[in-house]
């Protein structure tokens, strides 16, 4: 429920936060400055990337493959490794 609830508040964080920015401030009569301009802009134009992000590390499927593909890099990393393969019953020859 906590990842539906991110995904949903991700476009109004993005998308709607910046932009009632820009239709509310010229309203009261104040003079929006060129650094708010230029972080909004780049807000609203992460939308895609956030909401992506938000999608793989959140749903459970993306994120188990996610922690298996960097958690196997960083295993073959540190050393070798050697696979056994493991048999299912005892055999004792003479």
């Amino acid at each position: 429920m906590f990842a539906l609830f991110l995904q949903i508040c991700v476009p109004f964080v993005t998308i709607a936060y910046p932009w009632t920015l820009f239709a509310s401030l010229p309203i009261f009569g104040w003079i929006l400055p060129q650094m708010l301009v230029n972080v909004s802009f780049f807000i609203s134009s992460s939308h895609a990337t956030a909401s992506s992000c938000c999608i793989l590390f959140l749903t459970g499927p993306y994120k188990d493959f996610l922690i298996s593909l960097f958690s196997s890099r960083i295993v073959k990393r540190r050393g070798t490794m050697v696979s056994v393969p493991q048999r299912n019953s005892l055999t004792i020859r003479k």
